[in-house]
């Protein structure tokens, strides 16, 4: 036999109609008025609670679909272990600049994309390149597009 207690909690819906039978009723105590009160205030504020938490939750959805071309230029820098990914304003044209770089030596990111180097000497390919592990292009390329390359 089981003797732990049950516990019932009851619902706002399930509570209105026998508050509505104490306004109601012309004989009711203060007491009972002012508990039927205090449950409408309850309800209303439960209510009004639920409204704000909802305009926030869409204020913020809308703001997450925002579309990239809609937010203003994003100007950031991202650690690649020894590789840095800047993204910049391009100044010729719409949207932005990547570049990445080790230690001085810096090329774009179109160019790592293509050649998989940071070309250091004005040729691509030639000696002193910096190669750049795949795994390392494939996270900068990442972090790029999440911020509006």
């Amino acid at each position: 036999m089981n003797t732990e207690p049950v516990e019932i909690i009851p619902t706002y819906a399930s509570m209105v109609d026998p508050f509505i039978a104490v306004l109601q009723n012309e004989n009711a105590s203060y007491e009972s008025l002012n508990t039927a009160r205090e449950f409408f205030m309850d309800c209303a504020k439960t209510a009004d609670r639920y409204t704000t938490d909802r305009e926030v939750e869409i204020e913020d959805y809308e703001l997450a679909t925002t579309k990239l071309s809609d937010l203003p230029p994003f100007e950031g820098t991202g650690y690649f272990g020894d590789f840095v990914a800047i993204i910049e304003p391009n100044e010729d044209r719409p949207g932005n600049n990547c570049y990445v770089m080790q230690n001085n030596e810096m090329s774009s990111l179109a160019v790592v994309q293509n050649f998989g180097v940071i070309e250091t000497s004005g040729s691509i390919g030639a000696d002193g390149d910096i190669k750049v592990p795949q795994k390392i292009i494939d996270r900068i390329t990442e972090w790029a597009e999440d911020n509006g390359y």
